[in-house]
């Protein structure tokens, strides 16, 4: 049997687009949460209405019924340029999500430079006013913003970052959070930095444990699974996953490098071992950017990542781009974009966002 026709049949032959295809054009970057008690997925996204490709003009949010995707909505949050509370916010963009208190917390990177959040009550259908995101550094307490990444990095004696590498991205949190004794862990960057570790316990002040020692592009993605911390880097030189055995404190090198593409890669902790989600360059037929239109899921645990198990193998045409793994009851979902609807428009495959079920592994 051709293994991986018979996971293209399990997954696409299910998968629901589940953002607004009416109102908007475009649609990406999905990073979800979960209400474990309604079963509904929420993923934030960015989106156009009437641009194609990766925009940062539309905040939206889609709740998702796992249970039945087909009848998914849509919420917008925020608009580029558009007034919220008296206050307009320009270029809405690196979205994630939590569920916490009965609430979706949506995170979003403004001007290219500031973090807030907005809460969304699904039993109200009601949204908070926008507040800020704050760091706490040494104990003292700032707005989480491209500042205080930066007197972060030079107080700790690194250098050769830019935080300017690109204009709408100066601090970029799209790490997926971690869970480990109620208390979530991140990994802050930005377009060309080295990582910083944050941990938070009321999802609002993040508080910055430390540094990974190498400059990475993007998003870096952290797990936490027996005991340690794993942390996967897009677009390192060299080794790009990393140990820690005191929680984000200090980190060291292992002993294999992941051969992926310089796509957002994903990094959870499943049953218990270390998921690992990327993508490969070279993979035929490939309308997209080269290394969007696969993604490869190993199953391991320890530091040496070449003994990790293949599990999953999937590629498309379209594009698998900005995919996020959700793991709601043992069970595997998964949110990604694709370039179905305008192929023509855009060759970065962010057009459509899909959900479908993987199952459990």
């Amino acid at each position: 049997m051709d293994t991986n026709r018979m996971w293209e049949d399990r997954i696409f032959g299910r998968r629901v687009a589940v953002s607004d295809t009416v109102s908007f054009t475009s649609s990406s970057a999905p990073i979800g949460c979960f209400d474990p008690d309604r079963g509904i997925v929420y993923a934030a996204y960015h989106a156009s209405r009437d641009k194609y490709g990766e925009q940062v003009e539309v905040l939206a949010l889609a709740a998702i019924p796992v249970a039945q995707p087909h009848r998914s909505e849509n919420i917008v949050l925020l608009e580029h340029g558009v007034p919220k509370d008296g206050k307009a916010y320009s270029y809405p963009i690196d979205a994630s999500t939590v569920f916490i208190n009965g609430h979706v917390r949506v995170y979003f990177l403004a001007d290219g430079t500031d973090y807030y959040y907005v809460d969304y009550d699904p039993a109200t259908r009601e949204e908070s006013p926008v507040r800020r995101v704050f760091c706490s550094i040494g104990g003292k307490r700032a707005p989480l913003s491209d500042a205080a990444v930066d007197g972060y990095l030079s107080a700790h004696g690194f250098s050769g970052y830019n935080l300017n590498f690109d204009s709408k991205e100066h601090v970029i949190n799209s790490s997926k959070p971690a869970y480990h004794n109620g208390i979530r862990y991140g990994a802050l960057t930005s377009g060309y930095s080295q990582p910083i570790i944050f941990s938070t316990s009321d999802a609002e002040t993040f508080e910055f444990r430390g540094i990974i020692p190498k400059i990475a592009k993007y998003e870096t993605q952290v797990a936490i699974a027996g005991g340690n911390m794993y942390a996967l880097l897009r677009g390192a030189e060299g080794c790009n996953y990393y140990v820690s055995r005191d929680l984000g404190l200090t980190f060291e090198e292992t002993p294999w490098r992941v051969p992926m593409s310089e796509t957002r890669p994903q990094l959870m902790e499943y049953k218990g071992k270390v998921l690992m989600a990327y993508s490969l360059l070279g993979i035929k037929p490939n309308l997209m950017r080269d290394g969007r239109n696969n993604m490869r899921l190993l199953l391991g645990d320890g530091d040496d990542a070449s003994k990790y198990a293949e599990v999953f193998f999937i590629q498309d045409k379209y594009g698998i781009v900005y995919y996020d793994l959700i793991n709601y009851k043992n069970v595997l979902y998964m949110l990604w974009s694709n370039a179905d609807l305008y192929l023509d428009k855009s060759l970065h495959g962010k057009d459509l966002l899909y959900f479908a079920r993987i199952g459990e592994l």
